[in-house]
């Protein structure tokens, strides 16, 4: 989140806060800005526009004379301050994830998420923390993968159900060897795409250099035929473990029209 937009939520979300702090204690804008020291009318406008949020950053000797003129403790006001704008900071993430990925599930992974990173960074000291910039984009990546796993196991889920011959107890184990399956797949597109990057700039430089035919005679093994070599191993494992072969054949098909490597063979 920006700067200047993280201060205008929190500026707003002040103001709102302390409407209804004072509202719980039962005073009029009027009461809290005599107690203030405001004169009567300039001081209600004042009271009005802070709790509108459109007072530009109230200052925090303000806010804590707020507090103890409505008789509130100060940790619990700013506990639930940091609370709100935690929501809005992971709404904000789940919208840029996805429009349609306001799921509860993906949102609590997402929030575990970032407070993990949170404690890596305060346990460990001597690491310097990343820059929120980085935690938000580390963040939506996570959100992202999560929230194309979800959709990935429910098409599982429907093909098993539909199947009619595959034990409900079963289900659970095949989605494992889905989400193993995907960082695999994963792990190994991105590698591909960065020997690629670096093929293209190597070729870039021999072209330049003028090489002989044998320098320029390099093969690179195609995308489809090392994910098939990484999850080989994968599904013979699996398979040893009592999922059946076809199963996870079609599972890998699945995976396999989500990063866009099937083949006319594979359709």
């Amino acid at each position: 989140m920006e700067k200047a937009k993280f201060c205008r939520l929190a500026v707003k979300e002040t103001g709102r806060l302390l409407a209804k702090v004072r509202k719980v204690a039962h005073l009029t804008q009027e009461e809290v800005a005599k107690e203030l020291g405001f004169a009567e009318k300039s001081g209600k406008v004042f009271i009005s526009r802070l709790e509108n949020g459109k007072l530009p950053n109230p200052s925090l000797k303000l806010v804590l004379d707020y507090l103890n003129v409505c008789k509130v403790p100060w940790d619990d006001f700013f506990d639930k301050l940091q609370q709100l704008i935690s929501k809005h900071y992971q709404d904000e993430l789940m919208s840029k994830i996805s429009p349609q990925s306001h799921h509860q599930k993906i949102a609590r992974d997402v929030s575990k998420y970032l407070h993990s990173m949170e404690t890596k960074f305060s346990q460990k000291k001597q690491i310097k923390p990343l820059e929120p910039e980085k935690i938000e984009k580390t963040a939506i990546r996570f959100g992202m993968h999560r929230s194309i796993i979800e959709s990935i196991e429910a098409e599982i889920h429907k093909l098993l159900c539909a199947r009619g011959d595959v034990p409900f107890i079963l289900f659970p184990f095949y989605k494992d060897f889905c989400r193993e399956s995907y960082r695999a797949i994963r792990k190994t597109v991105k590698q591909m795409q960065s020997r690629e990057d670096y093929g293209k700039k190597l070729a870039s430089s021999l072209t330049n250099n003028k090489p002989s035919k044998t320098q320029t005679q390099t093969s690179v093994p195609s995308v489809n035929f090392v994910v098939n070599d990484k999850l080989n191993p994968i599904i013979e494992k699996w398979s040893s473990k009592g999922l059946r072969k076809d199963i996870l054949e079609q599972i890998k098909l699945i995976l396999y029209q989500h990063f866009n490597l099937l083949t006319d063979a594979d359709k």
